[in-house]
């Protein structure tokens, strides 16, 4: 994966994240020198994670059918309040936290721990 994490058909581009692992399938980048979230675009999967040091689940970034970031879940600090919660994208902006819906909860709720 190169450029802002674009698969580029036939270009040479230096990629700038790596495959480290799979989480249920679901491939966990790192990101290479200095990069630290996930792509914007992903022509190879819907879905990343990205992992604490610790190696706990920081972020899962679900993509459109277009390749584009559509909602990132995520368990962290807002507004000084720790929890479980979603940020979409309209239009490539990325949106306020929002709390998760109940099916949205149940789906990834396994990634970051179980029970929050």
């Amino acid at each position: 994966m190169g450029g802002r994490g674009t698969y580029a058909i036939g270009n040479k581009v230096p990629y700038t994240y790596e495959t480290i692992a799979k989480n249920c399938g679901i491939k966990v980048l790192k990101g290479m020198n200095g990069k630290h979230g996930l792509p914007e675009e992903s022509h190879t999967s819907s879905k990343y994670l990205c992992i604490n040091k610790d190696g706990s689940v920081r972020q899962i970034r679900i993509y459109d059918k277009n390749h584009r970031a559509l909602v990132d879940i995520e368990y962290s600090n807002h507004q000084g309040k720790l929890f479980l919660h979603a940020h979409d994208y309209v239009n490539g902006d990325r949106k306020k936290a929002r709390e998760l819906s109940p099916a949205e909860k149940k789906k990834f709720i396994k990634f970051f721990g179980g029970e929050l």
